[in-house]
């Protein structure tokens, strides 16, 4: 049986596998269902947009033949965030790139009780959590509404550091505070130079997740086997197998296509799953990811979604690698590329609703940061991925100190004719 491509639908972030022998489905008079809000109303056009805004960033994200990981809700949700600073052309663009498709005094709550939902009672067989957190310049007038907007909604406090005084100590501040909301596994998300004294705001989301698979694979049953990358190579790698007539209910499940084989891997509780899309032909990846938007993706799965709900007797086997990829860069290329450009223009970008008294009027959108770490074995899925939305101050004076290569050039000003140009590299080499 040969599988030469896996494409691994993930959109969480983070599971710490058990240890073997423990007994996954002991019942515990304290566990409790997670309950949501509805899937329908608000909530549901909230989830609707991300999905689509998921399927628009993948296109633009997946690549040549590299691996990729993301969250893409933890990317909506900095984005969702910055929306409630911004104004009018570079808000609407906003808007448009996450498929907003209700009022933003709508869409702003809904996303609160969205990940109010995900984060649901702590008393459940795994863990997901969301936080959001703003970290701001110390002394800025940060307007009213956009304070109660992130704080109420969003449940983004403000933390109030010194971007303009220590760069690299406020930048401690904002890694810490991911490292400690991922378990460490993204322990600095924002790198040495993004931060500077012209920085005002970062906007972060992280996620963590903690979970076992439903059924776990055997690790008797692991074994060496073959990968076949896009290009024809191949690779050896451990591969996990699971026996599906061996499965004792119906909660793993699997469905055909046109093309490829969809496979429902519930996590404990049932509450999560992960979806494998495994394409039949060795080089049919692509083939499918042509396809990928919000509804083709729900048609593939609406067969098999859903918690248990009667008998399904499957045969065959499902075999996966064990992996572990890390994902980090910049989304601002893929977001430019969807429509969203204002935002990055000093000239054009419109964020004067963050702060009071003009205070945000050259506010500028300079980076959004993205990491996701996963690793999928035998037990379960472990993985944390974290985004930050980086503000800069584009009014704020250059340092006018010449201590690296700079040019001179002297000009008749009278006339407007330039006598001499000067590239000091090394001041001195003569």
């Amino acid at each position: 049986m040969r599988h030469a491509s896996l494409l691994l639908i993930l959109s969480f972030a983070a599971c710490d596998p058990a240890g073997p022998g423990k007994d996954l489905h002991a019942w515990d008079p304290n566990r409790v269902a997670r309950s949501i809000t509805s899937a329908d109303g608000d909530v549901g056009a909230v989830v609707d947009g991300n999905d689509a805004f998921t399927w628009d960033l993948y296109g633009q994200l997946a690549t040549g033949e590299e691996n990729l990981f993301f969250s893409p809700i933890s990317i909506s949700a900095a984005l969702g965030m910055t929306t409630a600073g911004a104004g009018g052309d570079t808000l609407t663009q906003m808007q448009d790139v996450l498929h907003l498709s209700i009022p933003a005094e709508q869409w702003h709550p809904a996303f609160g009780a969205l990940i109010d939902d995900l984060n649901g009672d702590k008393l459940r067989g795994y863990r997901l959590e969301v936080a959001n957190r703003l970290f701001g310049q110390d002394g800025t007038a940060w307007a009213a509404d956009f304070l109660a907007t992130c704080n109420d909604d969003w449940h983004a406090p403000m933390q109030s550091v010194d971007f303009a005084g220590d760069p690299e100590g406020s930048r401690g501040v904002v890694n810490g505070w991911v490292s400690d909301q991922t378990q460490q596994h993204i322990p600095e998300l924002i790198p040495q130079g993004v931060i500077t004294p012209d920085t005002r705001l970062v906007l972060a989301n992280a996620i963590y997740f903690l979970a076992d698979w439903w059924t776990q694979f055997d690790t008797t049953e692991t074994k060496g086997g073959s990968f076949t990358r896009l290009d024809g190579s191949k690779v050896t790698t451990d591969m996990m197998w699971l026996d599906l007539s061996k499965v004792e209910d119906s909660r793993v499940r699997s469905t055909e296509i046109n093309g490829a084989a969809i496979v429902r891997m519930p996590y404990e509780d049932d509450e999560v799953a992960a979806y494998l899309v495994i394409p039949a032909a060795e080089d049919g990846l692509p083939g499918l990811e042509a396809q990928l938007n919000k509804d083709t993706f729900r048609e593939w799965v609406a067969p098999i979604e859903g918690a248990y709900s009667e008998d399904r007797d499957e045969e065959g086997m499902v075999a996966i690698p064990k992996l572990e990829l890390r994902w980090k860069g910049s989304l601002v290329p893929a977001l430019q590329a969807l429509g969203m450009t204002d935002a990055f223009d000093p000239l054009l970008a419109d964020f004067s609703p963050m702060a009071d008294g003009g205070a945000a009027s050259h506010y500028m959108i300079s980076d959004v940061i993205h990491e996701a770490w996963v690793r999928v074995d035998e037990a379960g899925t472990e993985a944390a991925a974290a985004t930050a939305v980086v503000i800069t101050d584009t009014a704020a004076p250059i340092p006018r100190v010449a201590d690296h290569p700079f040019l001179i050039v002297v000009r008749d000003d009278l006339t407007g004719s330039l006598l001499f140009v000067a590239r000091v590299m090394d001041p001195t080499a003569g």
